[in-house]
């Protein structure tokens, strides 16, 4: 903490000492923070932006491809004659249930151990 008199000769302190230290090295760290905020951004959006498109796929072949006219094209036509993906979602629904048992069970048995 420093002391010394200001323009209108009042007392007063300072408790960051040399302010243009501080202000050096609190832009720098903002600059750091920036950085790693556009990169967080980025990165969130990215898996975002990959979840969608996973999600928008799976629904036209699991769904809307069913509906359209035969395609000629031969992945396509594949796609739309698949009869797992329609069965993917209920089929996970008792995996989901004994995940959710097993987890339960260990739980307990940390607890208890």
């Amino acid at each position: 903490m420093r002391y010394k008199l200001n323009e209108r000769g009042f007392l007063s302190f300072n408790w960051l000492g040399d302010q243009s230290r501080v202000r050096k090295q609190m832009s720098d760290q903002l600059d750091l923070t920036l950085q790693n905020f556009n990169r967080r951004v980025v990165t969130r959006l990215a898996f975002i932006a990959s979840g969608v498109i996973s999600f928008l796929l799976f629904f036209f072949a699991a769904s809307f491809s069913k509906l359209l006219p035969p395609f000629h094209n031969q992945i396509l036509r594949a796609i739309q004659n698949d009869r797992y993906c329609c069965l993917l979602v209920p089929l996970t629904i008792p995996v989901i249930m004994i995940a959710v048992y097993l987890h339960w069970l260990t739980m307990k048995l940390f607890k208890h151990a």
